[in-house]
């Protein structure tokens, strides 16, 4: 089994996967300053009906602080996603334990 895997969500709440149980769930680690994975986002979007369909939720989540003494802003990842229409749930800041 998957080890428990925190995060914070992007209303700043601490949130699991475990709490995603139940259903499918693909988790993408992503940033905003990389490319691929703002393109993998919008295919993401794209697919988002077929998705919901097979009854998958995506959980994305954001790594721009991780290594980093100052971690990313949340508003500033909830404003990327709301500017790109991104239909995902979101969150920063993963830690493992």
């Amino acid at each position: 089994p998957l080890p428990p895997i925190r995060y914070t969500n992007l209303a700043e709440d601490a949130a699991t996967l475990q709490q995603h149980r139940g259903k499918p769930l693909l988790v993408n680690l992503w940033a905003t300053w990389c490319q691929p994975c703002v393109e993998e986002l919008a295919e993401f979007k794209q697919r988002e009906a077929d998705l919901r369909k097979a009854g998958i939720d995506i959980l994305a989540i954001n790594v721009d602080g991780i290594g980093s003494e100052s971690p990313t802003d949340p508003q500033y990842i909830n404003d990327f996603l709301a500017k790109e229409g991104f239909p995902i749930y979101a969150g920063t800041s993963v830690v493992s334990k």
